[in-house]
């Protein structure tokens, strides 16, 4: 059986069951979905989370009315040498077109966006376990790169959000000498749609976020992720 990190005993129990489907060993931890909702040039969005794949914080900031750039940062709670990423990416974003011609017009609610994401890190996970009478222990540990082809739709109003992303994700991890396959390299390609509501005023708003995990081809040796994300923080739009 996996250690169960140190995240809170309602998000370590639902981690722990979750952890007894997907093997014991964990190279990846899917990060949050970053879903800016920017509107023109200027537009300043903050965000930061706990959850299943640890904490998470992200800026975003768009150059120009359809172009913005982000970065990222992503750790486990209570122990930072768990998992470090960083990723940085841009996105491509439309919506808010009027709906009518007058000049007054009421904005529209929806928005969409498409971005690349790219980063890596260092990941490490341990777990024990016994056959009969013997008893063994799983090290996986060593550098990753990751990239993400990301497309979303949201609606927005003032207090008011709701979201749905999804992610092709590509995820590849070196062993490094303190790994039980040192030397090996493992992949895999993920399926990754996500959920996101966001209840709040105009300037602050909590982010609610459930999505899936889903491995479509990977190499060993590796360690599957979670099948299922969750997770829960807030975001400032400036």
């Amino acid at each position: 059986m996996a250690r169960t990190p140190r995240q809170g005993p309602f998000l370590a129990l639902l981690a722990s069951v979750l952890l007894t489907g997907t093997g014991c060993v964990i190279s990846y931890l899917p990060p949050p979905a970053l879903m800016p909702m920017a509107d023109e040039a200027g537009d300043v969005h903050l965000a930061a989370s706990a959850g299943f794949s640890g904490f998470h914080v992200a800026g975003s900031y768009a150059l120009t009315d359809h172009l913005s750039a982000h970065v990222g940062a992503q750790g486990w709670q209570g122990d930072p040498d768990r998992y470090q990423h960083l990723m940085a990416g841009v996105r491509y974003f439309g919506g808010k077109a009027p709906l009518g011609e007058a000049p007054d017009a009421p904005l529209s609610p929806l928005r969409w966006s498409v971005g690349l994401t790219g980063g890596g890190g260092y990941s490490v996970d341990e777990s024990s376990g016994s056959v009969g009478q013997s008893g063994y222990d799983i090290r996986y540990a060593g550098p990753f790169l990751r990239t993400a082809l990301e497309a979303d739709a949201a609606f927005e109003s003032d207090y008011f959000g709701f979201g749905v992303q999804a992610r092709m994700v590509y995820f590849r991890f070196w062993h490094d000498a303190s790994s039980e396959h040192p030397g090996q390299v493992g992949w895999m390609w993920l399926a990754e749609p996500a959920l996101v509501i966001r209840p709040g005023i105009p300037e602050f708003k909590f982010d609610l976020q459930a999505g899936l995990s889903l491995p479509i081809a990977y190499q060993p040796p590796l360690g599957l992720p979670l099948p299922l994300t969750f997770s829960v923080g807030f975001v400032v739009d400036l």
